[in-house]
């Protein structure tokens, strides 16, 4: 084992490039896929984007999408492809359908750290940059989810690294062309995960980036990357137009013009009244939404500004093209969520990861009176207690919610991942690091299915359809009086079937809501179930 850990270190203890990537893989495989199967779906998304996944392939109808037996185009279908073949291989069950979400979480932390390294940045600053990502609260979260988001997120971030390589003078004409099929083919996944944002997000931070460089810093035309940019964007509708074509003989000219026109441009005008919000909406989310590290994100901000206007730093004008451009674009849209910025989150982390590298590596002058060596111990020191009594807190939280072996063990991991930093913290710097990376993975671990799995049992509707699924094993009939669209997709997930109305019931079991309860008085209450505020009657016609 020590030969083996000293292969991976340079003459002067320090890490190799290669073993810094090595460690963000592992960071990465760790925090969002160990325990990703303990929470259940929670709110109205994740059911209703597993339930159209799992009727896709229980009916195998993978051209148009369906929820519940009505064409569901909200989105373009390659996520619920994505997520049917998961579905396909380890059957239906939370980790099958929070997988891809996971798997692109983790291509999304490497690409960027490979990107940080393309600038320029040192393997220090990849690596925090990555970790950042990792651990910010909605990259986090939206990688532990059954949700679109993620795998959008993925491609913007692999196009814009695609093409900053593409642009890189050094490079070889036939590694130029790679570079370039990369660059089509991760827009068009882009497009083709949620349509028009996910060209719209990337070309207009490219589209600045290159007009700046070229009028204000070179003062240079550059005519080929401009054309690489704008047939890049042109070729990448071709997946979506080799699916429109079968979809509007199999759906019509309706179905099409939802898919184009309604969540395109509806949703950007407001004509689609979903979602909207004033313009000062992502004001605090951005900033929020990057705990715990939004407090580096104003001096990131001017650290890198001032190295582009002092320095002209092409390198630090892609990054806050990258997080200011799509900002403003989003903010102009009438349509607005949380989630929506999620793509901007790899360039906050850009920005902040170099920055602490910076001052980490002394590429920043402190002022004398800073003792960086007495800083990083004193760190050292509070984050192994920190992690020490977190461990312990989380163990007694998941003993309290039987939370099982599994995350119990994860917690003992914890806390002694805090005590291996409080022992190594004089003698042996890079085992203690190593300690601390792995304890704050599991930190992220236990969040996941310790605290969130224990909140998540009034926000999920598992329970109500274990109670549907012993009904109906017993031979009684299961029916909605108001079938919601996260109820309908969590009923197929669950239940592998469609629900049938009140009106079109028989006989035998019926859930109602609270909202037509006094319009059927012959029934009989059998049991309530509460799912955040709704209210899920079970009834007996009599």
């Amino acid at each position: 084992m020590a030969s083996s850990i000293k292969k991976l270190l340079q003459p002067d203890g320090q890490f190799t490039p290669g073993a810094y990537f090595l460690i963000m893989t592992l960071f990465a495989v760790v925090v969002f896929l160990v325990g990703l199967e303990a929470r259940p779906l929670k709110g109205a998304d994740e059911p209703r984007v597993a339930g159209v996944a799992a009727e896709m392939l229980l009916h195998g109808n993978w051209l148009e999408p369906r929820l519940n037996g009505q064409p569901f185009l909200e989105k373009q279908p390659l996520y619920y492809w994505a997520s049917a073949t998961s579905m396909r291989v380890f059957g239906f069950n939370q980790f099958a359908a929070k997988l891809p979400s996971a798997i692109a979480a983790i291509i999304g932390v490497l690409a960027l750290f490979k990107l940080a390294q393309t600038m320029g940045f040192s393997p220090l600053a990849a690596l925090l940059s990555g970790v950042m990502l990792a651990t910010s609260a909605q990259y986090w979260s939206n990688g532990r989810e059954s949700l679109y988001d993620m795998m959008l997120a993925m491609f913007i971030l692999l196009a814009m690294w695609m093409f900053f390589e593409l642009c890189k003078t050094e490079n070889k004409p036939q590694r130029k062309w790679l570079w370039y099929a990369g660059f089509v083919l991760t827009l068009s996944g882009a497009v083709f995960t949620k349509g028009l944002v996910g060209l719209a997000l990337p070309a207009s931070a490219l589209f600045f980036w290159l007009l700046i460089d070229d009028f204000f810093l070179t003062r240079k035309f550059n005519f080929k990357r401009w054309f690489l940019l704008f047939s890049g964007a042109a070729l990448c509708f071709a997946p979506l137009v080799l699916w429109l074509v079968p979809l509007y003989y199999e759906s019509g000219y309706d179905a099409v013009y939802t898919v184009v026109w309604t969540n395109n441009f509806g949703r950007f005008t407001g004509e689609h009244a979903e979602h909207i919000t004033p313009f000062y909406y992502y004001l605090t989310k951005l900033g929020e939404q990057f705990q715990p590290w939004t407090a580096l994100l104003p001096f990131a901000l001017f650290f890198h500004f001032r190295r582009f206007v002092k320095e002209k730093d092409r390198v630090s004008l892609f990054i806050l093209c990258w997080l200011l451009i799509p900002y403003l674009l989003l903010t102009l849209s009438a349509g607005k969520r949380q989630v929506y910025v999620l793509p901007l989150y790899a360039a906050e982390a850009l920005l902040a990861g170099t920055l602490t590298a910076a001052l980490l590596e002394g590429g920043i002058k402190l002022p004398n009176k800073v003792n960086l060596a007495l800083v990083k111990m004193v760190g050292t020191l509070i984050l192994g207690y920190a992690l020490a009594v977190a461990g312990m807190v989380f163990l007694i939280m998941a003993l309290y919610f039987n939370s099982g072996i599994f995350a119990c063990l994860i917690t003992v991991l914890i806390t002694s991942a805090g005590i291996l930093v409080l022992y190594w913290h004089r003698t042996k710097k890079v085992a203690a690091y190593m300690a601390l990376l792995f304890g704050l993975a599991t930190v992220y671990v236990a969040i996941d299915m310790v605290a969130l799995t224990a909140y998540c049992q009034k926000q999920t509707f598992q329970p109500l359809f274990e109670y549907c699924r012993e009904q109906l094993d017993a031979g009684k009939q299961i029916c909605f009086g108001q079938v919601r669209e996260r109820v309908s997709g969590a009923a197929m997930f669950y239940l592998r079937q469609h629900l049938p109305s009140a009106e079109t019931a028989a006989s035998g079991m019926v859930i109602l809501t609270e909202k037509n309860l006094s319009s059927d008085k012959r029934v009989q209450l059998v049991r309530i179930f509460k799912v955040k505020r709704d209210k899920y009657y079970f009834f007996k016609k009599l």
